[in-house]
Order: C-alpha cells, then structure tokens, then sequence
C-alpha cells in the first residue's frame, strides 16, 4: 500500500498506544526492543491498559503490526523485537504537532483525545 510522506506519519501516530511506543523508542539507548518491555513501558504511561499481558496482546495484534506496515519499524515475529528504523518523517511530524499544542495552549504538553483532534485538525487552534 503506497501512502504519501505527511498520510504515512499520520497513521503511524494516530493511536496513543503507537505514540507511546515510539517516544519509548526515541528515547532508548538503543534502537531494538523486546515486546514485553513495550508492554511494560506502556501499561505505566497510558490509561485504560490493566496489565502488562493486555498491553502486550493490543501491542502484538495491532498496533505493533501498523507502526511495521508503515515502515517506521521492523518486527520479528519469532524473537518478539521490534527494531526502530528511521523515523525522521514521523519524529518531524510529532515535533510540529507538540509545537503547535504547546503554542495554542499556553505551553500545555499534548495528552489524550484533545491532542488526537490536534493531530488530525491541526488548523482548528
């Protein structure tokens, strides 16, 4: 499936779970992560996820499988890593939208649905 270079970012970070896996990624000394890390990572940061298994299993049947589909990881199946590729496009388009929360609302970071309707609607300020 062919995406144009701003649809594939967007897609790619649609989702609060895929935002926390790859701001987990940024951040990482290294550029490989273990399934279950990122399920760890993500049953602290985001509400709603009850326990790590849950946060693995929405890592593993969705969202991990679209952040690979967009090419913004690599995921091996057998070991359960995830390699984090190049993702400029995507760390560039998440800068914009911060940016442009953080102007529209006083210095506020991005959290939750309201920074969801940013990301799709950014011109509605």
């Amino acid at each position: 499936m062919k995406y144009s270079r701003y649809w594939t970012p967007l897609q790619a970070v649609r989702q609060e779970h895929r935002r926390q896996v790859l701001s987990y990624l940024e951040t990482k000394d290294s550029d490989v992560a273990e399934l279950d890390e990122l399920a760890e990572q993500l049953y602290e940061e985001v509400d709603g996820i009850t326990s790590p298994g849950k946060a693995q299993l929405t890592l593993s049947h969705t969202h991990v499988l679209k952040l690979a589909e967009h090419d913004v990881i690599e995921y091996d199946l057998r070991s359960e890593t995830v390699r984090y590729r190049d993702g400029s496009h995507v760390e560039a388009m998440l800068a914009v939208v911060a940016a442009q929360w953080r102007r529209s609302h006083g210095g506020l970071e991005p959290v939750g649905s309201e920074a969801t309707h940013q990301l799709y609607y950014p011109w509605v300020i």
